[in-house]
């Protein structure tokens, strides 16, 4: 099933969608990716079998709950 399918049955249109101001999805700054970087290389085994999932509020960005899963 096609994305436009489930949107057509489920009655969403995205472009009605709200997008926080400034949101571009595609676009990561240098700074940014120098950032990830370092972290990503920074890394031990150990890091890459634990993963964890923040719940975060999306209008004030606050995080309500960490969750950490295990490998």
């Amino acid at each position: 099933m096609k994305i436009e399918e489930i949107n057509r049955l489920t009655g969403f249109d995205p472009k009605k969608a709200w997008k926080p101001e400034g949101y571009d999805p595609g676009y990561v700054s240098d700074e940014e990716n120098e950032e990830l970087g370092r972290i990503l290389e920074s890394m031990t085994e150990d890091d890459w079998k634990i993963g964890m999932i923040e719940v975060v509020n999306r209008w004030t960005g606050e995080v309500k709950e960490r969750i950490y899963v295990d490998d």
